[in-house]
């Protein structure tokens, strides 16, 4: 299946395309893990790739306005399996495979909400990056 309009699904939030700089995403999909690889006495490297990948995704916002900051931030909250980790089961584009994967991914515990100003009554918020990192 190739992209069907959103780059991440967390929980059951899909993250608006519409609020994402384009320009931004950065999609690391299928992230190879070794246990215990090592290097012989002549360089060639063993390596012990595990079956598990990680995924990792990240994207910032372009400037919004309070109200659109609420809807992702609300979005994201609402969908944690465990507050504390920030954790949700996740669908996410893969451009690897040009596919849908499930997974599950936690936000970040670095992300800044950046508030810079008002306008029309409502704070704005500069952009703001989001990544994401499967277990």
């Amino acid at each position: 299946m190739a992209y069907g309009g959103y780059i991440l699904q967390f929980g059951n939030y899909k993250i608006p395309d519409k609020y994402i700089d384009s320009d931004s995403v950065k999609i690391a999909p299928n992230r190879r893990l070794d246990l215990n690889s090592s290097q012989d006495a002549n360089g060639i490297l063993r390596r012990n790739a595990l079956d598990h990948t990680r995924t990792t995704i990240t994207f910032s916002t372009g400037f919004l306005y309070e109200s659109q900051m609420d809807e992702i931030s609300s979005g994201i909250t609402q969908n944690y399996l465990n507050e504390k980790e920030r954790d949700a089961r996740c669908i996410y584009y893969d451009p690897e495979y040009r596919c849908y994967r499930e997974g599950h991914l936690y936000l970040d515990s670095n992300v800044e909400w950046n508030p810079c100003g008002t306008a029309g009554g409502e704070m704005v918020y500069a952009p703001t990056t989001f990544s994401f990192t499967e277990y």
